[in-house]
């Protein structure tokens, strides 16, 4: 009789797992602490970085969030300073490089020609390299301490299901080697 009753639990919790809707997966990579240059700051040093996506079955209200946790607390910056956390998206192995560089970053036009203009400040930022470089701003982002966190449309990405991808952080625009960043991951939806 308990065989029957456990098999039948079993079974029951089966189906309440394969009848409930897919859920959002999220892709993480951790990166060791201290892997910066000596004369780097350790706000740069990129501890965790991840993508996950938000939002129901339907795909109402979904968004890709990209986050960062960092070694230490990023300070108050100043206005010489730039600071950029990437994530650069390779949603077409087809293509050689990433297609996408989602960006939240302190800057002026000072520090990276792109920025918005303004005294320093932080900005979100989608590079899309397809597309010749276009350059578009996101508004929904947060930089607390020692976490960076971005929400995207996944529009703006061409709402692809699965990408590979990597972190970095920069300490000038336009940066070809990286303060920080991670090993390659995969994302899917």
């Amino acid at each position: 009789m308990i065989k029957i009753r456990l098999v039948l639990s079993f079974v029951a919790i089966s189906m309440l797992v394969i009848s409930s809707p897919a859920s959002a997966h999220s892709s993480v990579t951790l990166d060791p602490a201290g892997d910066i240059t000596a004369t780097t700051p350790p706000y740069y040093d990129i501890l965790k970085a991840k993508i996950h996506a938000t939002g129901d079955e339907t795909g109402a209200h979904e968004a890709i969030v990209f986050s960062m946790k960092l070694a230490t607390p990023i300070p108050q910056l100043s206005s010489a300073t730039f600071f950029a956390a990437n994530w650069l998206l390779d949603t077409n192995t087809a293509r050689v490089g990433p297609e996408y560089n989602v960006i939240v970053r302190w800057c002026t036009t000072v520090t990276h020609p792109r920025c918005k203009s303004g005294p320093a400040h932080w900005e979100g930022a989608l590079n899309d390299f397809a597309a010749g470089g276009i350059q578009t701003y996101v508004s929904t982002f947060a930089v607390d301490g020692d976490a960076v966190t971005l929400w995207l449309d996944p529009e703006r990405i061409g709402s692809v299901g699965q990408f590979d991808w990597m972190g970095a952080t920069r300490s000038r625009g336009a940066q070809p080697i990286p303060e920080d960043d991670t090993d390659p991951a995969s994302f899917r939806r």
